[in-house]
C-alpha cells in the first residue's frame, strides 16, 4: 500500500505530464510569451510611467530602443505561414513600395501619416487572435487620454500644424467606441481577460510614445518572435541565420538614423519619413505580391 505522500507525488507528476502534453510541440515559445508578457508589460510600463512624472524628454528618448529592438521581427519573408530569409523579388519589392510610400511622405505627410495609423491598427489587430481591437486601440487610445501630446507628436513629425478640433473630435470617437466593445467582449469571454484589460491600462496611462513602444516590443514584435522560433523547432542557429541577413542592417540603420538625428544631421521629418517608409511595405502583403510575381 503505498504512503499519502507517494499517492501526492504520482498525482503531481500525472497532472504535470498532462499539462505538457496539451501544448503542442510547436506552440512552446508563444505560449510561454502569452503567459508573461502581460507581467513584463506592466511591469516596464510602471518604469516609463514613473520615468515620464520624473522627465518627459528622457521619457521619450528611452523609448526608443523598445523601437529598435522589434526591428528585426519583420525582417523576414513569410510564405504559405512559414518564414525564411527575403528573396530578390521579395527585397526588390519592399525596397520599391518603401521608395513609393517615402515619395508620398514628402508630398503629403498628412495623408501618408493616416494610411500608417490605419495600417497599425490593423496590423496590431492581426497578431492579437482573441480581441482584434486591441489594435486599433493602442493607435486611437492616446488620442483620448494624451490629446495635446499626441497632436503635437503628430505635427512634430510632419513638420506641419493639424486641424486638431476635427483630429481630436473623431480620435476620440473612436477611442470611446472601441474601448467600450472591448470591455463588453471581456466580460462575455474567457480567454486572456487579464492581457486585454492590462493592455487597455497601458494605453490608456502610459504617455503615447511609451505606450506604443511597450506594446510594439514586448506584446507585438516578441509574440511574432516567438511564433517563428517554434516555426523552426526553436534551433537558435537557425532563428540566427533567419534573423540576421535583413535584421542586423536594418538595426544598425535605425541606430544610424537616431545617431544622425541626435547630431542635426537630419531632420525628424526626413527621419520619420523613412521610418515610415519601411514599416509600411511589412504591414502591406508584399508577400503575395512576390508569390504572383514569381
Amino acid at each position: 500500500m503505498h504512503s499519502p505522500f507517494y499517492i501526492k507525488k504520482s498525482i503531481l507528476q500525472k497532472c504535470t505530464r498532462n499539462m505538457a502534453n496539451t501544448i503542442p510541440n510547436n506552440c512552446i515559445a508563444s505560449f510561454q510569451h502569452k503567459k508573461y508578457a502581460h507581467f513584463i508589460g506592466l511591469v516596464v510600463g510602471i518604469f516609463y510611467l514613473a520615468l515620464y512624472q520624473y522627465n518627459i524628454t528622457i521619457s521619450v528618448w528611452a523609448s526608443l530602443p523598445l523601437f529598435l529592438m522589434g526591428i528585426p521581427h519583420g525582417a523576414i519573408e513569410t510564405q504559405e505561414k512559414i518564414s525564411h530569409v527575403p528573396g530578390l523579388h521579395y527585397t526588390f519589392l519592399y525596397l520599391i513600395f518603401g521608395i513609393l510610400v517615402f515619395c508620398s511622405w514628402l508630398i503629403s505627410p498628412h495623408y501618408t501619416l493616416a494610411l500608417f495609423l490605419i495600417l497599425s491598427a490593423f496590423h496590431f489587430g492581426q497578431s492579437e487572435k482573441h480581441y482584434p481591437l486591441i489594435g486599433l486601440w493602442v493607435v486611437s487610445g492616446p488620442m483620448l487620454f494624451y490629446p495635446t501630446e499626441t497632436l503635437g507628436i503628430f505635427s512634430y513629425l510632419t513638420g506641419e500644424e493639424l486641424n486638431a478640433r476635427s483630429l481630436l473630435m473623431v480620435g476620440r470617437l473612436v477611442a470611446v467606441t472601441v474601448v467600450t466593445i472591448l470591455i463588453i467582449q471581456i466580460s462575455t469571454r474567457r480567454k486572456e481577460k487579464i492581457r486585454a484589460l492590462i493592455l487597455i491600462a497601458l494605453i490608456a496611462l502610459l504617455p503615447p510614445v511609451s505606450a506604443v513602444a511597450v506594446y510594439f516590443f514586448i506584446f507585438h514584435s516578441l509574440g511574432e518572435m516567438a511564433k517563428t522560433v517554434d516555426q523552426h523547432n526553436r534551433m537558435p542557429m537557425q532563428i540566427l541565420k533567419l534573423y540576421t541577413p535583413a535584421g542586423i542592417p536594418a538595426l544598425i540603420g535605425g541606430v544610424i538614423g537616431l545617431y544622425f538625428f541626435s547630431g542635426n544631421l537630419i531632420s525628424l521629418f526626413v527621419l520619420s519619413g523613412l521610418a515610415v517608409s519601411f514599416i509600411v511595405p511589412h504591414m502591406c502583403p508584399v508577400e503575395k505580391l512576390t508569390k504572383n510575381l514569381v
